[in-house]
């Protein structure tokens, strides 16, 4: 035998609640329509609001993204003096060292000139890594 279903009470009441959720500088239509019948003119202020936020987010990215290749191409800049200044270094070693062979002291002049080498090819390989 099976037992019969219960019934729920006569009283039983149902409760519904709706959540609305709006992310945006410029309200829902039926938002902004309240606004204007409270306050006439506020849609079009709110909406100008809107306008204003947009014009000044761009014109700030556009600042940073200006103050970012200015420093990207001063930072480019200062590796290639950088590398300049390694180059005519190292120059100056090999001549060093060139002179000093020439002049009877081998291997003082050798070492100096395979540091210059050295130099040369430490300032290449590191600007190609840039």
């Amino acid at each position: 035998m099976s037992k019969p279903a219960k019934r729920p009470p006569a009283n039983l009441q149902a409760e519904q609640r709706t959540l609305s959720i709006h992310s945006g500088p410029i309200p829902l239509p039926e938002t902004l329509g309240k606004y204007e019948a409270i306050i006439p003119g506020a849609a079009e202020r709110i909406l100008s609001m809107a306008e204003q936020a947009a014009e000044h987010r761009r014109d700030m990215e556009r600042e940073q993204l200006a103050a970012a290749i200015t420093e990207s191409k001063r930072e480019f800049n200062e590796a290639r003096i950088g590398q300049a200044c390694a180059f005519v270094l190292a120059l100056a070693f090999l001549a060093a060292g060139t002179w000093l062979a020439n002049g009877g002291h081998e291997w003082s002049g050798s070492l100096l000139g395979a540091s210059g080498i050295a130099g040369i090819v430490a300032a290449f390989i590191q600007g190609r890594k840039k």
